[in-house]
Formats: C-alpha cells, structure tokens, sequence
C-alpha cells in the first residue's frame, strides 16, 4: 500500500471532545504527491475533489462505504471498508516463500515497529489560525499534524477511528506493517483539534498537506450525490477476479 492513499482517512482521524458543524476546505498538497483539493466534511458524510488528480473520493461514515469517482473513465468505484480485511486475506499468499518474500519486503520499507514515539514540535500558524505541532514516528514513518484546537471535525471521532481501524485491518496479513499504521493511527486520533497542516514523509517520500482556507457555513446533502450515468464497480471482487484470472 503506497503511502498516498492512505493519506485522506488519515488526515480526518484527529479526536474531538466537540463535534462541530460542517466545514469545507481548501487543501494544497506538494511533495511526492501534487494536488489542489476541496473537502466537504458533515457528521453523515465526507468529500474531497481532486480537479487535477481526475477523481472525487466520497465516504458513506454511517454505511462505511468508499465511492472513488474516476471522472477519465466515468466510473465509481466503491468498497465498503468491513469488508477489506477478509478480502486482502484471501488475496495474499498464506504462507510460503512468495508470502516471506511480501512481509520481508513490508519490513524494509515501513521498519521497525517497536520504533514510536509521539513528540511536541511546537507551534505555527496556518490558515491564520494558531495550532500545535506533534511529531509520531513509527518504525520509518513520521507524520507531523499542525492542529487548531479550537476547530472540530463534523464527524463523529469514535466512528472516523472505526473506519481508520477498518481500512488498515487489511494489511493484518502483513503483521509488521500493520502495526506501524496501528500507531499512527491511533496517535492521530488522540490529538486535541482539526489537523490543518499534515507533513508525512518515510519509504515513499515526503507529502505536505496544507489547509489554505476554511468555511464552515452548511454543507447541503446534495454536494455528496454521485454523477449520473457512471458505471458502478465493486473494486474487491474486481480484484477478487483478476488474482483468479492470474492463478490460471
């Protein structure tokens, strides 16, 4: 699993004692990945479009669904995040020198898990707004959030840790690497505040994630409807078929 694409479950999973109303960003991201971005975020749903990436990336919280809308190919992939465990299961070699040879390579790349540590790295302003800097590492991996701690996610954190839990259950075939995201993710969650400003950086590179304005007027239940007339792919028996196709 690359880095990126872990990157927006992640960046909404900072614990909130408050729930807010809704709030709509802008984001400008630099570093191995480039993008220019816009999140719709209520307490039922979440939105982020990518003009420049081609896709749009929409999350069902309350049915745990994720829909990719894929604007080149006119398709929405969808995959409902409880069902990502049991699928990578039974996609990867249970046992034998092509599965020593995956863990081997997880290994390498996201380090030792043993290694963690959450650390204070200060302050900074961003977006005009004051927030505090923490610094987790674990294994290779160092995330650094920026967080407002007067701001406040929509979404209910309890249910956004669920989600995040789910989505790296995944990667249980792969223990070492599974546990290293497991501490970031749970790290995340107990930061005070909304993460304004997100540097990642370890195996694949640095990716900076910088809030540019903020807008917390209402959200209507229409920016999250998805485009007519676009084929509906569900992504893990897509990938179920291709790996049986491979085997024969």
């Amino acid at each position: 699993m690359k880095l990126t694409s872990t990157f927006a479950v992640i960046a909404l999973s900072c614990s909130s004692s408050l729930l807010a109303g809704d709030l709509t960003l802008t984001t400008k991201t630099s570093g191995t990945l480039k993008d220019q971005s816009t999140s719709y975020l209520t307490a039922n749903w979440t939105r982020t479009n990518s003009p420049g990436l081609g896709i749009d990336v929409i999350h069902d919280i309350q049915k745990g669904i994720r829909y990719t809308v894929v604007h080149k190919t006119k398709s929405i992939r969808f995959v409902k995040i409880a069902d990502l465990a049991a699928a990578a299961n039974a996609m990867a070699p249970a046992s034998g020198k092509g599965a020593d040879q995956m863990n081997s390579a997880m290994n390498d790349m996201y380090g030792d898990s043993a290694i963690f540590k959450v650390e204070n790295a200060g302050t900074e302003i961003v977006a005009g707004r004051s927030c505090k800097k923490t610094r987790i590492t674990s294994g290779k991996l160092v995330w650094e959030y920026s967080t407002d701690p007067t701001l406040h996610s929509p979404v209910d954190p309890a249910v956004n840790l669920k989600m995040a839990n789910a989505t790296y259950a995944a990667l249980a075939v792969y223990p070492n690497m599974a546990k290293v995201m497991s501490n970031l993710t749970n790290a995340a969650a107990k930061l005070s505040g909304f993460p304004l400003k997100t540097r990642m950086s370890g195996y694949n590179g640095e990716i900076v994630s910088e809030i540019t304005s903020v807008s917390q007027t209402p959200i209507p239940a229409s920016a999250f409807t998805l485009p007519a007339g676009y084929t509906m792919v569900d992504e893990l028996a897509e990938r179920a078929k291709a790996l049986a196709h491979r085997r024969h």
